[in-house]
């Protein structure tokens, strides 16, 4: 039901971490609103009141310097306790959903859907990596959302009792 399925914490872990590594949008952008100088690796960046600024969310899911080994799947990064997400959300570099006022409207309803998905899926079958899945996950340049070169292809085998 709805409450046990907040109660799995790995499944929250596991439902971040693959969102961290493959979220829905790989940029998104804001207007800034107060004129600011951004410094970050060495580099200065003026922004001006009023420009567009896109944030790059794959590759801040990417850093090193945020993320200990960003190409490895680690749902313990996001364990309670060690801050859970809300210690990545407070640093401002969690934004599979973008963040603050304009943070997406189904993010909630896509949550829930989510981890009731990946549970009954679970619960359900044995999954496989299939071999026609590419060993290296590409973003598809034409695409506007991040959709895979090649897809990711899975083998269920249904868990008999």
């Amino acid at each position: 039901n709805f409450e046990t399925l907040h109660e799995i914490s790995y499944l929250e872990q596991v439902f971040h971490e693959g969102l961290r590594m493959h979220p829905p949008a790989t940029f998104t952008s804001r207007v800034c609103t107060e004129s600011i100088s951004l410094e970050y690796g060495g580099y200065k960046a003026p922004i001006e009141n009023g420009m567009n600024v896109y944030i790059p969310i794959h590759q801040i899911h990417y850093d090193p310097q945020i993320y200990d080994e960003p190409e490895e799947f680690l749902p313990e990064r996001f364990d309670p306790e060690n801050g859970g997400v809300k210690a990545y959300k407070d640093k401002g570099v969690f934004l599979p959903f973008g963040d603050g006022p304009r943070v997406c409207l189904g993010m909630r309803f896509a949550h829930v859907q989510s981890l009731t998905a990946i549970a009954s899926i679970v619960k359900n079958f044995e999954i496989t990596v299939d071999d026609k899945t590419p060993k290296k996950s590409v973003i598809d340049p034409k695409e506007f959302i991040n959709i895979k070169v090649g897809g990711f292809w899975l083998n269920f085998k249904p868990i008999v009792d």
